[in-house]
């Protein structure tokens, strides 16, 4: 007799795993099987092959979740969720789910048995990649360590240098805290440099930071603790006074929440939503709140053509020194100090090829002389229209190359105290900077772009810098 047909999960309506066309409609998976799509089934066994350091508890749940199917359809969305839930782990290389009869005698009908074959990562791993930031070409390596202990837990070491004065250095440990890859702990520390060249400043930070990511209805949410010490440095001679007398140490002790709301399909069509608030003052010299909000939507208007909107939107809110702790320990906390603008370093910054598009790096919002200082509340928003290639020959080079036009704008604007949130509103949106313009645009992944782009200035302010010509650079989908 010949060998039953078996399928992979992840395809299971193109091949088997014998490489032959496996059903596509209900009528030939009935042919092939011997039953219908929707019929009933009984998982009897779930075996996983191929396990070596990694311990069973990590997986545990994949055997509960493919043995509470009860049709065939159900048994198929319940592997490819397992095998989602294995990959996002990214301790394997290689994941084979194969469904097959049961091919014990006594078996019960309509009995599956689940063979699940995985090859681990070694040990240890690495990656060298380029990107762009901030105008500057960048290079990152990583090497990681890829759980030594078999409990999915991954040690990694990266590093990036670019082109100007930047550079980054990170040691992190994350450690899952459940066999759902949502649940974990990060912890570890870093040290960067950034070149803040529309300030002529170099700002240096070292920091240690413990970071809990959970899950729940809403989505994934990120709680993180983190203090840093702080220098910056003004070596130009270009700088202004008010970034000169911010020059020096400082340091921030704080908390924050950020919540995401990933509503996006495998094309990454969809909505995406982001929240975070920030409270600086436990301990430290640095005392704010702040917020920072932002939406995106994809959505697919037909003949290849795709519409991108997006809206960000953030407020720093400075508070007396000591005031967080106080509010803590009311009786025991420190005397509330006089109300600081927060640094130059925690306010909000717009503009730039990655950001609004058709002015410089930073280039919307307070300044004095040729720097740019920042604000305490910041409104941007944009439309993007991707299309195909017009000629088929331009197409048939890479169908990821897209024409792109786009409208975007942005306001920054720096609050005086005691201003009120209409009043606030009001002044970004007179103080609103409008570019339009046209290119191309590379799709790299479902949310990273490779633009150039023409851009035209059409509305800004005498603070502002527009950019009027060519722009390059890497949109990350944010804006």
């Amino acid at each position: 007799m010949g060998k039953k047909p078996s399928t992979k999960a992840d395809d299971f309506y193109e091949n088997d795993c014998h490489g032959r066309n496996a059903p596509k409609t209900e009528a030939q998976f009935e042919k092939v099987y011997g039953q219908s799509n929707g019929a009933a089934v009984s998982v009897d066994t779930v075996s996983i092959f191929g396990l070596q350091r990694t311990r069973d508890w990590l997986v545990k749940s994949i055997t509960r979740k493919l043995r509470a199917a009860q049709t065939f359809d159900e048994l198929q969305q319940a592997a490819q969720a397992s095998r989602a839930q294995m990959a996002a782990h990214d301790i394997f290389k290689e994941i084979d789910i194969v469904l097959d009869r049961n091919p014990d005698h006594g078996a019960s009908k309509g009995g599956v048995a689940v063979n699940i074959r995985v090859k681990e990562r070694g040990v240890l791993g690495g990656k060298v990649r380029m990107d762009t930031t901030a105008g500057e070409a960048r290079g990152l390596a990583e090497l990681t360590l890829v759980q030594p202990t078999g409990n999915g837990e991954t040690v990694s070491i990266a590093g990036s240098q670019s082109t100007g004065a930047s550079s980054t250095i990170q040691v992190k440990c994350s450690v899952p805290i459940t066999d759902e890859p949502d649940w974990a702990i990060n912890f570890g520390g870093y040290q960067n440099k950034d070149a803040l060249v529309a300030s002529h400043a170099v700002q240096q930070n070292r920091g240690l930071f413990a970071e809990y990511k959970t899950w729940s209805w809403l989505g994934q949410h990120d709680l993180r603790y983190e203090t840093v010490w702080r220098h910056l440095m003004a070596p130009s001679e270009k700088a202004s006074f008010a970034v000169r007398e911010e020059a020096g140490h400082s340091l921030k002790s704080s908390f924050s929440h950020t919540a995401t709301v990933d509503r996006r399909d495998h094309a990454g069509m969809g909505s995406l939503f982001t929240l975070e608030n920030q409270a600086a003052g436990f301990g430290g010299d640095c005392h704010f709140l702040k917020h920072t909000a932002g939406v995106t939507h994809r959505k697919d208007i037909g003949a290849g053509c795709v519409l991108r909107l997006s809206c960000r939107g953030g407020v720093l809110d400075p508070l007396p020194a000591g005031k967080i702790m106080r509010t803590l320990a009311p009786t025991s906390g420190p005397a509330l100090g006089p109300v600081i603008r927060p640094r130059l370093v925690d306010r909000f910054f717009l503009g730039g090829c990655t950001d609004v598009r058709g002015f410089a790096v930073r280039g919307i919002g307070p300044r004095e002389r040729e720097d740019a200082l920042g604000g305490d509340a910041f409104l941007a928003a944009a439309a993007h229209l991707y299309t195909p290639m017009p000629l088929e020959r331009l197409r048939e080079v890479n169908d990821n190359i897209k024409l792109h036009f786009f409208a975007n704008g942005g306001s920054c604007i720096q609050v005086p105290p005691g201003l009120s949130a209409a009043n606030q509103g009001q002044s970004l949106l007179s103080g609103m900077a409008v570019a339009v313009g046209a290119g191309l645009a590379v799709q790299m992944t479902d949310t990273i772009d490779l633009e150039l782009n023409y851009c035209v200035p059409v509305l800004y302010g005498s603070t502002d810098s527009p950019w009027k010509g060519i722009q390059f650079g890497i949109s990350l989908g944010s804006l």
